[in-house]
């Protein structure tokens, strides 16, 4: 590990399939989960998936109506260097260059702050959940009212 350093290249650089390589990752890997939590405010994380039947991604969260989402909408809202200029922040994708038909060929968490998708037209998105689920937009405040008023019975007055 030493040598490695020494040299001037990074030990999971060099030997990326090593025990020790695996170790860091996962010490990584927590951290980001555990930064991703204090920053969102510990809220639940949604599932994300393909309806297969509608065709419409779904995010389903505990305490909040699951939310339906058109996977050329999302694919359009992508910010990678790919499709949004990095120095001028000019998007690059023209909508019109994404098929309505786009779907999604693999969904997957990244951390707890993310989903990542591999879309049918060989590109692939990060979208962090702040940015795109509706309760994580809110923040955990809302996130949490609304839990309450879900969770809540209405009393009935006489």
């Amino acid at each position: 590990l030493a040598e490695k350093c020494d040299a001037g290249v990074p030990f999971v650089v060099s030997e990326p399939d090593s025990a020790t390589s695996r170790i860091y990752d996962d010490i990584a890997k927590s951290v980001v989960m555990e930064v991703a939590k204090i920053q969102h405010g510990a809220l639940p994380l949604p599932k994300i998936q393909l309806n297969k039947e509608s065709g419409l991604i779904e995010v389903v969260m505990e305490g909040s109506p699951k939310q339906k989402i058109v996977p050329a909408e999302l694919r359009r809202q992508c910010r990678c260097a790919l499709c949004i200029d990095e120095m001028t922040g000019v998007k690059i994708l023209k909508d019109e260059d994404v098929p309505e038909s786009i779907s999604p060929r693999a969904i997957r968490q990244v951390g707890n702050y993310a989903t990542q998708i591999d879309w049918s037209d060989g590109h692939t998105s990060l979208y962090p959940f702040s940015k795109f689920v509706d309760a994580w937009v809110d923040g955990p405040r809302q996130f949490e009212q609304n839990a309450q008023q879900v969770e809540e019975p209405e009393l009935a007055t006489a």
